[in-house]
């Protein structure tokens, strides 16, 4: 579970639950072992601030990780009525990962409906739709998703098909960036969470495997190889649950 701390200053009339908020951020995807970040509940604001005192040391696994945890976080406030205004690596505070300051009242609706326990559905299969629903999540954030193992025409990503996806475990997607830097890491990160509960709302089991592109010589040689103007930063698989008999 995330660490939380509350900084000194007063909080305000914000009615937010902040065991319901760690139950969110717990859901979120983790794509580093050694975490090197911490959520701290600073009045109605909340931010995600990095465990050293350099941000620069933190990886790209950890980033990652890091905006997976502020998409929830983000979510588990709407979810109880309240906006926030997103801030990645903000100048003022060089230590601060994410800031999510609040931004008044929200509708609760699309988050709570997100954030409820999943239900997968035997015998459902990636359709068509789903993933247009999914590409869609990622563009979002500024990221897009590359599909493999027959969801993507081949005439339109022959490179893909270097890489196959396990035969119980289809198909697999990488997650690709507009660049190679913290807040595109960040990014990642927020697409890859909101993906996995859309995913899970579609009756889907989504899975992550061992991170793949934690190096950047990782990422830059996939990146050549399939001549992407853009950068590999995760791969996650939908898992076709069998039909029940």
């Amino acid at each position: 579970m995330s660490e939380l701390t509350t900084a000194a200053r007063p909080a305000r009339s914000e009615a937010c639950d902040p065991a319901r908020v760690l139950r969110a951020v717990s859901q979120a995807p983790q794509f580093s072992w050694q975490r090197g970040w911490h959520i701290v509940r600073d009045g109605e604001d909340w931010l995600v601030l990095g465990s050293d005192d350099d941000l620069g040391r933190l990886t790209q696994a950890q980033l990652v990780s890091a905006g997976s945890a502020a998409q929830l976080l983000l979510l588990a406030r709407e979810a109880q009525g309240r906006a926030s205004s997103v801030v990645l690596l903000p100048k003022e505070d060089p230590h601060c990962v994410v800031a999510l300051h609040d931004a008044g009242p929200s509708p609760s609706g699309r988050a709570e409906q997100l954030l409820q326990p999943p239900t997968a559905v035997p015998g459902r299969t990636l359709a068509p739709s789903d993933v247009r629903h999914l590409n869609l999540t990622a563009e979002a954030f500024g990221c897009e998703l590359l599909w493999q193992d027959g969801s993507t025409p081949r005439a339109r990503t022959p490179g893909l098909r270097r890489v196959s996806a396990t035969a119980d475990r289809r198909p697999l997607t990488t997650l690709i960036s507009r660049g190679d830097v913290g807040r595109d890491w960040l990014q990642a990160g927020r697409a890859a969470a909101q993906c996995s509960l859309v995913a899970k709302r579609l009756g889907l089991a989504l899975g992550f495997g061992v991170h793949p592109f934690n190096s950047w010589a990782a990422r830059e040689e996939v990146r050549q190889l399939w001549k992407l103007s853009g950068w590999p930063q995760l791969q996650f698989t939908i898992q076709e649950i069998p039909a029940e008999t």
